[in-house]
């Protein structure tokens, strides 16, 4: 059972980085165009995509968050002859825009925990992992306004606890790498979400609350400073991959249809149980003119 929207991202949860759109019904490997001309094969497009997301996460945590989702990447023919390929390099999720349901707009995303939205809370959503603690054993004052010298010099007035001495942030978790595939005749959908390494797996189900999905995945995190929240997902998506039939005007697009569509979930970093589903659209064109980008 969904309880609740988390319109932002992850995971994808995205900024994109390759438009795969419909192709036509040819059972050959799928070909990029741009402008509604062949891509040669081993050039890489660089493609924007924007649009509205949210993310709805599953009981226990019961959140939602809708954010404007901002992304660059690039997308190619493999010289190999299989599918179009891509990667996003870059993603942020922020802000918000006016929808029938939720008229406001803002630099902020709308957050809602477990039913009750957030008017005054700033969220948004980043591929930044999660902060690291370094700890050490350390002897400290039992009474915290003395100095060091001065409780060292009582009985019992001392005992060793791990202390934090240093907060650190690894690499952002780009590139998520992409590739447009065929599910059912005529279904084409994005895989947001590879491992860059054959034998691996982006699915996080199965993984404990210690273990990441490896590098290619998708893995997000929502902060909410305000409430002392980040809120890491990880995984895959597969959007819906729709051909536009303009520039600009009418731009390709990825569809997110989440559990409607059976669609993969990112899943809750700390407690596995909690599913995120991914809903809302994404307009995908070229980085360097607006081009159509589709393929066939």
């Amino acid at each position: 059972m969904i309880a609740h929207k988390h319109r932002a991202g992850v995971a994808t949860l995205v900024a994109m980085a390759a438009l795969f759109a419909l192709p036509a019904t040819s059972q050959a490997a799928l070909k990029i165009y741009k402008n509604n001309r062949l891509v040669e094969a081993g050039a890489q497009v660089p493609n924007v995509g924007y649009g509205q997301i949210e993310l709805e996460s599953t009981a226990p945590l019961l959140t939602t968050i809708e954010c404007v989702n901002v992304g660059f990447g690039y997308s190619e023919n493999p010289t190999s002859g299989t599918n179009p390929k891509g990667q996003i390099l870059v993603w942020w999720a922020s802000g918000h825009d006016p929808t029938t349901e939720h008229p406001e707009l803002s630099a902020k995303c709308r957050y809602v925990e477990k039913g009750e939205t957030k008017e005054n809370v700033l969220a948004w959503a980043t591929a930044e992992p999660e902060l690291v603690e370094s700890l050490q054993e350390a002897l400290i004052c039992i009474n915290p306004s003395e100095t060091l010298a001065e409780c060292r010099a009582k009985e019992h007035a001392t005992e060793e606890r791990k202390v934090i001495t240093k907060v650190s942030r690894e690499n952002l978790t780009l590139p998520w790498n992409a590739e447009l595939v065929e599910e059912g005749t005529g279904n084409y959908h994005v895989k947001i979400g590879i491992p860059s390494e054959e034998g691996k797996s982006c699915e996080a189900a199965h993984l404990s609350t210690s273990e990441h999905v490896p590098p290619g995945c998708i893995r997000v995190q929502i902060i909410v400073p305000q409430l002392g929240l980040d809120l890491p997902f990880e995984g895959h998506n597969n959007p819906k991959a729709v051909n536009g039939l303009a520039n600009g005007l009418s731009p390709s697009t990825w569809e997110f249809e989440g559990a409607r569509s059976e669609e993969p979930a990112l899943y809750y970093k700390k407690n596995r149980e909690v599913k995120g589903y991914t809903y809302g659209s994404v307009k995908i064109l070229g980085f360097e003119g607006q081009e159509l980008i589709t393929v066939h």
